[in-house]
């Protein structure tokens, strides 16, 4: 909830564009620190961190994607947006259970790594 208030408010005031870029730092941020994190409460920080990022771009890119397109193809690019977030999931997942059977810290570090 955090960070849906917060990105609305920055994106008001400072621009879409501006709030997508703060948005993708925090997903980078969380990426860097859940590959070195080294104990469960760091990986919990570092999801905490993606969650604000993820919620910055799940709150600014679906109205600016409608604002952006036209009448005409208003939807379809809409639904590209969600189409492509849940592909995306599809295969966290799937990576996630290719490597279910390998190392002990390789197993769920780096499908959680990948995923962001």
């Amino acid at each position: 909830m955090f960070g849906c208030f917060t990105s609305g408010y920055l994106a008001d005031h400072f621009g879409r564009k501006k709030d997508v870029w703060l948005g993708s730092c925090f997903c980078f941020l969380e990426a860097a620190l859940m590959a070195i994190s080294t104990n469960p409460n760091f990986f919990i920080c570092a999801r905490v961190i993606g969650g604000i990022g993820v919620t910055f771009a799940s709150t600014i890119i679906p109205p600016w994607i409608s604002e952006l397109a036209s009448a005409h193809n208003g939807c379809a690019n809409f639904a590209l947006v969600f189409f492509a977030n849940y592909l995306g999931i599809i295969f966290a997942y799937s990576l996630d259970y290719v490597v279910k059977n390998t190392g002990r810290q390789f197993n769920w570090r780096f499908p959680m790594t990948f995923m962001t």
